[in-house]
């Protein structure tokens, strides 16, 4: 009897593992439509999920933890999330609603600084890492590194001891060439930088450098900046906007243009923020442009850093200055060269995620008005402030979900 009891089992579990075998897999259940980092005691920021723009209040419940300076990147359903002072990367997906990591970390060596990741591929994309002057190529399916790339003849004025890095820090991709900008710091992480904008493209068929361009007379220095965010911009016509932070460290700022099927900067094109007269502000003045978000039609939303708003510009303590509200929400027009105050409260410069969701661009912000999401809806000219509360913590990086 218990031998035939064994054999039924045996016929039974043969069967439904046929079955189960020719199940198609059933797809993830994606119930969030946000990723999003809030930052919590000046130290660490949060990873968490949430649902849509209507669920009113986030908290960091079963979030997950990662130092201060750790951006968020997506590409298709999975999430990536850049650690430039750990210098690592840690992979998640959303699996049946949450957050559960995937693969194994991805380590590069110490003080490396990875600073973003420019995606070819699912399986090839590129991360510049600052300090060592090193391009990367990954496999982001496998999490594992496939080459480097030395770029440390690219120095400005020649590779010395104390200045060996050109500092690849972001770019992108456009018709099968890599636009890499090099930030040039005279010393790395000093924002003491070369008096030049310097970008690098790479045919990334074969990773070659096809042609370093540079350009000194615009009065633009630190093409792009230290962090994702501040990678080059693509038109719908083709056109490639790079921004030079230069403001950032009081050096002239401003976008240059390299236009589609060439490779020069554009000589008839330059726009600087910190150039223009802005009636709506105190002072009538910003510094610079700093997390930003492309729309469509060479429209683009961002912060602008308005010294005007400083109410205490002469302490030199840094979390008076970080918490000081001077980032001011606006709309900057790459094709007329204009800026267009948008009728919400400034932030701190520790908490100015955006994204764009639908026909809403999103702002996390930590203002006087409340500390979470703002939401503007471009196509109608609205603004609803305090869509969502963000408990626990202050908004630092947001990306939607496909």
């Amino acid at each position: 009897m218990n031998k035939t009891i064994l054999t039924l089992v045996a016929f039974a579990t043969l069967f439904i593992s046929c079955d189960k075998k020719d199940e198609p897999k059933k797809p993830v259940t994606q119930n969030n439509e946000f990723i999003h980092s809030v930052l919590v005691g000046g130290q660490n920021t949060y990873l968490s999920l949430f649902k849509d723009l209507n669920v009113g209040e986030t908290n960091v419940t079963n979030s997950k933890v990662h130092p201060m300076s750790s951006f968020i990147t997506t590409y298709d359903s999975d999430i990536y999330i850049v650690e430039p002072f750990d210098s690592k990367i840690v992979k998640y997906r959303q699996e049946n609603g949450n957050l559960v990591q995937i693969g194994s970390t991805l380590l590069f060596d110490a003080q490396t600084f990875p600073m973003s990741i420019i995606f070819e591929s699912k399986t090839k994309a590129y991360v510049p890492c600052a300090a060592t002057g090193v391009l990367s190529i990954i496999n982001p399916e496998t999490m594992t590194k496939i080459k480097d790339i030395n770029l440390t003849e690219y120095v400005y004025g020649g590779k010395t001891p104390n200045d060996p890095s050109p500092e690849p820090t972001t770019g992108v991709i456009s018709d099968g060439i890599l636009y890499l900008c090099l930030t040039q710091d005279k010393v790395f992480g000093q924002y003491n930088f070369h008096p030049v904008s310097s970008l690098l493209m790479i045919k990334t068929s074969d990773n070659s450098v096809i042609k370093h361009i540079t350009n000194t007379e615009s009065g633009f220095f630190q093409s792009s900046g230290y962090y994702p965010f501040t990678a080059p911009t693509v038109d719908e016509k083709g056109d490639i906007y790079v921004y030079n932070m230069g403001g950032l460290s009081g050096m002239g700022d401003g976008f240059l243009r390299i236009k589609k099927g060439t490779q020069e900067f554009d000589p008839n094109y330059e726009f600087s923020i910190s150039g223009l007269n802005i009636s709506d502000v105190t002072g009538n003045k910003a510094k610079y442009l700093y997390t930003k978000t492309y729309e469509s039609n060479g429209v683009l939303y961002g912060f602008l850093d308005i010294p005007g708003y400083n109410t205490d510009p002469t302490n030199p303590d840094p979390s008076i200055q970080a918490a000081q509200k001077v980032m001011q929400p606006f709309k900057v027009d790459l094709y007329n060269k204009t800026v267009t105050k948008l009728s919400l409260p400034a932030s701190s410069m520790t908490s100015t995620a955006i994204c764009k969701s639908g026909d809403n661009i999103i702002f996390g912000m930590e203002t006087t008005d409340g500390i979470g999401y703002f939401s503007y809806d471009y196509k109608n000219d609205t603004v609803e402030k305090m869509k969502i509360k963000t408990n626990g913590g202050t908004p630092f990086d947001i990306q939607p979900l496909k």
